[in-house]
Protein backbone atom coordinates (compact mmCIF):
# COMPACT_ATOMS: atom_id res chain seq x y z
CA UNK A 1 0.00 0.00 0.00
CA UNK A 2 2.97 2.58 0.51
CA UNK A 3 4.44 2.34 -2.44
CA UNK A 4 1.44 3.91 -3.75
CA UNK A 5 1.78 7.29 -1.89
CA UNK A 6 3.75 10.06 -2.47
CA UNK A 7 5.40 11.20 1.31
CA UNK A 8 7.35 13.89 -0.53
CA UNK A 9 5.04 16.77 -0.19
CA UNK A 10 4.07 15.84 3.16
CA UNK A 11 7.08 16.04 4.33
CA UNK A 12 8.13 19.17 2.26
CA UNK A 13 5.23 20.88 3.16
CA UNK A 14 5.40 20.17 7.58
CA UNK A 15 8.95 21.11 9.88
CA UNK A 16 8.77 17.92 12.12
CA UNK A 17 7.49 19.29 15.15
CA UNK A 18 4.52 20.18 13.24
CA UNK A 19 4.20 16.88 11.39
CA UNK A 20 4.63 14.74 14.53
CA UNK A 21 1.64 16.57 16.14
CA UNK A 22 -0.36 16.55 13.20
CA UNK A 23 0.51 12.95 13.77
CA UNK A 24 -0.63 12.61 17.26
CA UNK A 25 -4.13 14.58 16.59
CA UNK A 26 -4.65 11.58 13.58
CA UNK A 27 -3.82 8.48 15.90
CA UNK A 28 -5.88 9.77 18.37
CA UNK A 29 -8.77 10.27 15.99
CA UNK A 30 -9.08 14.14 15.96
CA UNK A 31 -11.16 15.99 13.72
CA UNK A 32 -8.68 16.88 10.95
CA UNK A 33 -8.95 19.90 8.36
CA UNK A 34 -6.10 20.59 5.90
CA UNK A 35 -5.97 23.69 3.76
CA UNK A 36 -3.51 24.62 0.71
CA UNK A 37 -3.85 26.60 -2.07
CA UNK A 38 -2.66 23.86 -4.51
CA UNK A 39 -4.85 21.03 -5.22
CA UNK A 40 -1.70 19.05 -6.17
CA UNK A 41 -0.30 19.39 -2.48
CA UNK A 42 -2.97 19.01 -0.47
CA UNK A 43 -4.35 16.07 -2.37
CA UNK A 44 -0.42 14.37 -1.78
CA UNK A 45 -0.72 15.89 1.80
CA UNK A 46 -3.56 14.39 2.67
CA UNK A 47 -3.12 10.89 1.43
CA UNK A 48 0.42 11.03 2.66
CA UNK A 49 -1.50 11.87 6.48
CA UNK A 50 -3.61 9.12 6.03
CA UNK A 51 -0.77 6.35 4.69
CA UNK A 52 1.23 7.33 8.36
CA UNK A 53 -1.05 5.26 10.47
CA UNK A 54 -0.10 1.94 8.90
CA UNK A 55 -0.49 -0.59 10.15
CA UNK A 56 -3.71 0.70 10.92
CA UNK A 57 -6.34 2.37 8.88
CA UNK A 58 -8.64 5.61 9.19
CA UNK A 59 -11.96 4.21 9.96
CA UNK A 60 -14.10 7.72 10.55
CA UNK A 61 -14.84 10.36 7.51
CA UNK A 62 -11.91 10.84 4.61
CA UNK A 63 -12.63 13.19 2.49
CA UNK A 64 -9.21 14.32 0.44
CA UNK A 65 -10.83 17.39 -1.30
CA UNK A 66 -14.39 19.14 0.10
CA UNK A 67 -16.15 20.75 -2.17
CA UNK A 68 -17.61 24.31 -1.03
CA UNK A 69 -21.09 23.36 -1.30
CA UNK A 70 -20.56 20.73 1.63
CA UNK A 71 -18.33 22.86 3.49
CA UNK A 72 -21.06 22.41 6.63
CA UNK A 73 -19.54 18.30 7.00
CA UNK A 74 -16.69 20.29 8.81
CA UNK A 75 -18.88 20.76 11.76
CA UNK A 76 -19.44 16.80 12.10
CA UNK A 77 -19.22 15.32 15.69
CA UNK A 78 -17.18 12.61 14.74
CA UNK A 79 -13.79 11.97 14.01
CA UNK A 80 -12.30 13.10 10.38
CA UNK A 81 -10.07 14.17 7.71
CA UNK A 82 -10.84 16.43 5.10
CA UNK A 83 -8.96 18.42 2.97
CA UNK A 84 -10.08 21.94 1.80
CA UNK A 85 -9.08 24.65 -0.64
CA UNK A 86 -7.47 27.99 0.59
CA UNK A 87 -10.54 29.71 -1.14
CA UNK A 88 -13.01 28.18 1.53
CA UNK A 89 -11.60 29.58 4.53
CA UNK A 90 -13.50 32.55 4.75
CA UNK A 91 -16.65 30.19 4.36
CA UNK A 92 -15.25 27.92 7.16
CA UNK A 93 -14.34 30.30 9.44
CA UNK A 94 -18.03 31.15 9.55
CA UNK A 95 -18.90 27.67 11.47
CA UNK A 96 -18.56 26.82 14.79
CA UNK A 97 -15.32 24.65 14.79
CA UNK A 98 -15.25 23.34 18.13
CA UNK A 99 -12.32 21.21 18.50
CA UNK A 100 -11.32 21.17 14.96
CA UNK A 101 -7.79 21.46 14.12
CA UNK A 102 -7.18 24.13 11.14
CA UNK A 103 -3.49 23.24 9.30
CA UNK A 104 -2.21 25.43 7.11
CA UNK A 105 0.11 23.50 4.73
CA UNK A 106 1.17 27.06 2.77
CA UNK A 107 1.88 28.98 5.81
CA UNK A 108 2.77 25.74 7.78
CA UNK A 109 0.94 26.87 10.67
CA UNK A 110 -2.28 25.65 12.49
CA UNK A 111 -4.57 28.37 11.96
CA UNK A 112 -6.72 26.16 14.60
CA UNK A 113 -5.47 24.34 17.45
CA UNK A 114 -7.57 23.28 20.19
CA UNK A 115 -4.09 22.07 22.30
CA UNK A 116 -4.56 18.60 23.03
CA UNK A 117 -2.35 17.34 25.38
CA UNK A 118 0.59 14.91 23.83
CA UNK A 119 0.05 11.07 24.01
CA UNK A 120 3.39 9.83 22.63
CA UNK A 121 6.22 8.80 25.62
CA UNK A 122 8.64 11.66 24.89
CA UNK A 123 11.14 8.64 23.99
CA UNK A 124 8.93 7.84 21.53
CA UNK A 125 8.89 11.18 20.10
CA UNK A 126 13.00 11.51 20.16
CA UNK A 127 12.68 8.89 18.03
CA UNK A 128 10.13 9.91 15.40
CA UNK A 129 11.80 13.47 15.54
CA UNK A 130 15.64 11.68 14.87
CA UNK A 131 13.89 9.55 12.08
CA UNK A 132 12.27 12.11 10.58
CA UNK A 133 15.48 14.70 10.58
CA UNK A 134 17.54 11.69 8.87
CA UNK A 135 15.12 11.77 5.81
CA UNK A 136 14.72 15.11 5.41
CA UNK A 137 18.49 15.64 5.84
CA UNK A 138 19.56 16.09 1.94
CA UNK A 139 15.70 16.48 0.79
CA UNK A 140 15.29 18.92 -2.01
CA UNK A 141 12.13 20.37 -2.14
CA UNK A 142 10.13 19.34 -5.19
CA UNK A 143 7.72 22.30 -5.01
CA UNK A 144 10.59 25.20 -4.04
CA UNK A 145 10.04 26.85 -7.72
CA UNK A 146 6.38 25.87 -7.66
CA UNK A 147 4.24 29.59 -8.14
CA UNK A 148 1.13 30.07 -7.01
CA UNK A 149 -1.35 28.28 -9.33
CA UNK A 150 1.35 26.14 -11.30
CA UNK A 151 0.30 22.55 -12.22
CA UNK A 152 3.47 19.87 -11.09
CA UNK A 153 3.28 16.60 -12.06
CA UNK A 154 2.46 13.97 -9.64
CA UNK A 155 4.87 11.17 -9.58
CA UNK A 156 3.07 8.79 -7.72
CA UNK A 157 -0.89 8.63 -7.29
CA UNK A 158 -3.03 6.00 -6.46
CA UNK A 159 -3.52 2.86 -8.49
CA UNK A 160 -0.45 4.06 -10.78
CA UNK A 161 2.71 1.64 -10.89
CA UNK A 162 5.38 1.81 -8.55
CA UNK A 163 7.59 1.31 -11.51
CA UNK A 164 6.93 4.41 -13.38
CA UNK A 165 8.43 6.52 -10.77
CA UNK A 166 11.73 7.86 -11.21
CA UNK A 167 14.59 6.13 -10.14
CA UNK A 168 14.86 9.10 -7.02
CA UNK A 169 11.12 8.90 -5.74
CA UNK A 170 11.40 5.39 -5.28
CA UNK A 171 14.26 5.63 -3.12
CA UNK A 172 12.84 8.66 -1.25
CA UNK A 173 9.87 6.61 -1.16
CA UNK A 174 11.12 3.58 0.40
CA UNK A 175 13.39 5.76 2.22
CA UNK A 176 10.10 7.50 4.15
CA UNK A 177 7.92 4.45 4.16
CA UNK A 178 10.62 2.41 6.08
CA UNK A 179 10.67 5.33 8.93
CA UNK A 180 6.66 4.38 10.21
Amino acid sequence: MLEYVNFRSLIECLPTPILLRVFEYVLCERRVIVCSRSLTVLSETIYALNALLFPFSWQHIFIPILPIPLIHYATAPMPFMIGLLASSLPTLMQLPLDEVVLLDLDSKTFLLDPGFPSVLPPVSLFILKHGLYQITRNFKPKYASMSQGEAVPVPASRGASFSNLSTQDREYNYSVAGAF
